[in-house]
């Protein structure tokens, strides 16, 4: 089996979000590309997240989660997406983030702050706690800056079907 590491974190400092935007860690001009996605926006989503690898969705996964009444927000650049996150597991106080990529191309540019911080604005606004998996250092510190602090580690298990 494969076994994946993720380290689950919960946004504490609720203020930190705004202040990411007057400190700059969040890009007025990335911040104001931000769009909620719709359903007509999910076959481009699915080729957006063609390229990525372990967070790549499928367009029946993602309709699947848009019909269970989850978020999606994206940023374009050039006519297409750059720039993406949505949620998983909404339930009545509290939603889980995933799914935050940037075109590599793309990065170091305030997107995937601009689509977390928006994100998390929303669920902030409907009275729900935010929580994001993550694996990868860079994002760990964007997180952090933003506001998410760790609580605990998830581990993901994917058994081979061969049994």
């Amino acid at each position: 089996y494969a076994r994946t590491s993720f380290v689950l974190s919960r946004l504490i400092e609720t203020k930190a979000i705004e202040e990411a935007i007057e400190r700059g860690a969040v890009s007025a001009a990335a911040a104001t590309r931000v769009r909620q996605c719709t359903h007509e926006h999910l076959p481009e989503l699915a080729i957006f997240y063609e390229q990525a690898g372990s967070m790549r969705r499928s367009l029946k996964e993602l309709e699947k989660l848009m019909d269970r009444q989850q978020r999606f927000y994206a940023i374009w650049d050039e006519e297409r997406i750059v720039s993406a996150a949505f949620t998983e597991f909404e339930g009545a106080d509290f939603a889980s983030i995933i799914c935050v990529f940037t075109d590599p191309s793309k990065r170091r540019l305030g997107y995937s702050a601009s689509c977390v911080c928006e994100l998390t604005h929303a669920l902030l606004s409907d009275g729900k706690i935010a929580w994001l998996y993550w694996n990868n250092p860079a994002a760990g510190r964007l997180y952090y800056r933003l506001g998410y602090r760790p609580e605990s580690l998830w581990i993901r298990c994917n058994y081979d079907a061969a049994f």
